[in-house]
C-alpha cells in the first residue's frame, strides 16, 4: 500500500512537472514534442522518476531554507534587536495563524488512540497526512518552475504567469497547513503509543 500511495504522489508531481517541462524542451530543442497514444508508454515512467527529482529537490530547498532562515536568526540575536525580532516572530505566527488556523490541541485525541488499535492502520493515515504534505510542496516547486519557464518561453503571457503565481501561493499555504496537520498527527500518534506502552 505503501508503494502504490506513493506511485501515486511521485506520478501526480511527475505530470505536474512534464507541463513545464515539455513547453521548456520543445523551446530548447526547437521541435514538437507530440502527445499520443503511443508516447503514454514513455510518459508514464518519464513522470514517476521526475516526480522523484521533483519531490528530492523540493526537500532538499525547504531545508535549505529553513536553515538559512535558522543562522538569520541566530545572526539577529546577536544584535540589539531582540525585542524588535521577537514582536515580529510574534505578528508573523498570529498572520499564520489567522490565514492557515491553529492546530487545535484535541485535534487527533480521539482518533489516534482507536487508530492504535490497529498499527497498519495508523501507519497507512500517517502516509496519507505526509503524502498530501509532499504534494502540496510539489506542486510549490512545480508552480516556481512553470513561472521560470513562462518568464523564458512567453514572458507577455500575463494570465499564465498570473495563473501559476496564484498556484504557487494557494500550494504555499496547503503545504503549511497540511505539514502543520501532519506534524500534529504525528505527535499524537507518538504520545498515544507511549502511553499504551507504560
Amino acid at each position: 500500500m505503501q508503494f502504490a500511495s506513493a506511485l501515486v504522489e511521485y506520478l501526480a508531481a511527475g505530470i505536474a512537472a512534464l507541463l513545464w517541462l515539455r513547453p521548456l524542451a520543445q523551446k530548447i530543442l526547437n521541435f514538437e514534442i507530440p502527445i499520443n497514444e503511443a508516447s503514454v508508454v514513455l510518459v508514464l515512467p518519464m513522470a514517476y522518476v521526475l516526480g522523484i527529482y521533483i519531490d528530492s529537490t523540493s526537500s532538499f530547498v525547504i531545508r535549505w531554507i529553513r536553515h538559512l532562515h535558522d543562522e538569520i536568526l541566530i545572526l539577529l540575536r546577536k544584535f540589539p534587536l531582540q525585542n524588535a525580532l521577537k514582536r515580529i516572530q510574534n505578528a508573523l505566527k498570529r498572520i499564520q495563524d489567522k490565514c492557515l488556523g491553529t492546530p487545535y490541541s484535541g485535534t487527533y485525541d480521539r482518533t489516534v488512540p482507536i487508530l492504535s488499535k490497529s498499527p497498519e492502520l495508523l501507519a497507512q493515515t500517517m502516509l496519507t497526512y505526509v503524502g498530501r504534505d509532499r504534494i502540496a510542496r510539489c506542486m510549490a516547486l512545480n508552480s516556481v518552475l512553470g513561472i521560470l519557464t513562462v518568464l523564458v518561453i512567453s514572458p507577455r503571457n500575463q494570465a499564465l504567469l498570473g495563473i501559476l503565481v496564484v498556484a504557487l501561493l494557494w500550494s504555499l499555504l496547503l503545504w503549511f497547513r497540511l505539514k502543520r496537520l501532519s506534524s500534529k498527527f504525528k505527535d499524537q500518534a507518538i504520545k498515544t503509543l507511549q502511553l499504551e506502552k507504560q
